[in-house]
């Protein structure tokens, strides 16, 4: 990942560790799909979202389980509420 300006809506992004902003709403309203039609109804939103994050100091095992289409479903959705967490911890 370039330490450019993330192309994901939901976080900004400077550098490495620099999470400069995130709509947690928006990430809460990712959540709030995943909980009522799955999480295959938001994949493209959620595997941007892990993706623009990745180079942070989020966890690399969250980043690939949420992106990995073919980890268990429960899997992935749990470990995309762990990442919200730490996004959230990043920009405070």
């Amino acid at each position: 990942m370039q330490s450019s300006s993330s192309t994901c809506a939901l976080v900004e992004q400077t550098g490495p560790q620099g999470v400069t902003k995130v709509d947690m709403p928006g990430i809460n309203r990712l959540a709030a799909q995943i909980d009522i039609n799955g999480l295959p109804s938001v994949e493209r939103d959620v595997v941007e979202l892990a993706r623009a994050v990745a180079a942070t100091d989020v966890s690399p095992t969250l980043v690939e389980v949420v992106s990995d289409n073919a980890a268990p479903m429960v899997a992935r959705v749990r470990a995309f509420g762990l990442l919200a967490c730490q996004i959230n911890r990043l920009a405070a």
